[in-house]
């Protein structure tokens, strides 16, 4: 294991190469300034800056914080509340009332869509209540209204935040943005 450098000791048997590869996630701008390596050098891609390692770490550790503690309520109103009671009233009103519990059904299809919550569980409710041909029409309406709807989302409501969060990451999609904006998808 190599000993840490002072400022004073000559820099000649650290490489570039080196210097960059021996840190976590990528972070080398520290390490290169204080090793005098210059990014001119030619020898190695770009290095990302310690503050913006640190800051998607830190951002990532708040969302699986915020994830867990959803989970844990969700779990905590499921066992506190009388949830297989009010399953059962609502498929009892569902056989009474098909139609209506159809476009509910339909309807909740379309957010757990839109939310990227997984559907399988809605799937097998709309089974299990409305059996196969009523369930499985209005599975699929919803799980299609819920897919356009997601892309129109995507496409008209949140296409700037998206393009400027990638583009400011990656700069080559947002080269490659450009040229479909201009061009469209060329052979």
């Amino acid at each position: 294991m190599q000993e840490p450098l002072s400022k004073d000791e000559p820099h000649s048997s650290l490489s570039p190469a080196s210097a960059r590869s021996e840190l976590p996630g990528g972070c080398t701008a520290d390490r290169d300034r204080d090793a005098g390596i210059d990014e001119a050098d030619g020898e190695s891609g770009p290095s990302v800056p310690c503050w913006a390692v640190h800051r998607w770490q830190r951002a990532t550790q708040v969302r699986l914080f915020l994830l867990v503690c959803l989970i844990g309520g969700l779990v905590a109103l499921l066992t506190a509340l009388p949830t297989w009671e009010y399953l059962r009233i609502f498929a009892k009103w569902c056989e009474e009332n098909q139609a209506v519990g159809a476009i509910i059904l339909i309807g909740f299809y379309i957010i757990a869509t839109l939310l990227a919550f997984p559907a399988s569980v809605l799937t097998i409710v709309g089974g299990f209540i409305f059996g196969v041909w009523i369930g499985s029409a209005a599975v699929l309406t919803g799980a299609t209204l819920g897919a356009c709807l997601a892309f129109l989302c995507g496409r008209y409501l949140f296409r700037d935040a998206v393009n400027n969060a990638v583009a400011t990451r990656y700069p080559r999609i947002r080269l490659g943005f450009g040229g479909i904006a201009k061009q469209g998808f060329k052979n």
